[in-house]
């Protein structure tokens, strides 16, 4: 059963309107694989019930970036990138072993996987 997601909250920006869409039920940012499908279907309901986007900006390479390449497939509206600094899994930096070191090449092909999809980057060094 999926949770009832609250109503995103227009917001703006001088003449810049956006609306920031809350991940889960209780309004804090979900970014794992899990919450994936729940990030796309929640940014499709809004792009339904709201109108088009002008643009997706996604705030990681991982799974919401993830989400913006599948939305921006699915709703044809270019695609932003944010990469808040290295754009490496935490966890898996300084964790030796085989699964960490496959978390590790799944992360970078990730990455390079939204990088190429997207039609802008926002470094954030």
């Amino acid at each position: 059963t999926g949770a009832v997601l609250p109503e995103p909250v227009e917001s703006a920006m001088g003449e810049f309107a956006f609306t920031p869409l809350p991940w889960s039920p209780d309004g804090t940012t979900m970014s794992s694989l899990p919450n994936f499908g729940r990030m796309v279907r929640a940014g499709l309901h809004l792009a339904r019930t709201r109108g088009p986007y002008d643009a997706i900006l996604a705030y990681g390479p991982y799974s919401v970036g993830l989400a913006g390449v599948v939305l921006r497939r699915l709703l044809r509206t270019p695609l932003v990138v944010e990469f808040p600094g290295r754009p490496v899994p935490p966890a898996a930096l300084h964790t030796p072993g085989a699964l960490a070191a496959r978390k590790r090449a799944f992360g970078a092909r990730l990455v390079r996987y939204v990088a190429r999809h997207a039609d802008a980057w926002r470094m954030l060094y």
